[in-house]
């Protein structure tokens, strides 16, 4: 069997017990919550290169508040 370019995008198989994200030895460090209307801001920070971890727009439904701008949680 021909190892093809196809083969070469497909993940490797999950090691035995789970990888070390779902395990919780690896945790995403997120630095800033921004609601969707303070998008803005949030590519602004990302662009300025202020941002030491991740940062997360959040979408909120309809009937429950986005969290504050600049929210750390």
């Amino acid at each position: 069997m021909q190892n093809t370019q196809l083969d070469n995008l497909r993940a490797p198989p999950t090691p035995p017990g789970g990888t070390t994200m779902t395990a919780g030895k690896v945790a995403p460090v997120i630095d800033r919550s921004y609601p969707l209307d303070d998008s803005v801001a949030a590519i602004r920070r990302m662009l300025d290169g202020y941002a030491p971890g991740r940062i997360v727009i959040s979408v909120a439904p309809r009937n429950e508040p986005a969290p504050a701008s600049g929210s750390t949680t």
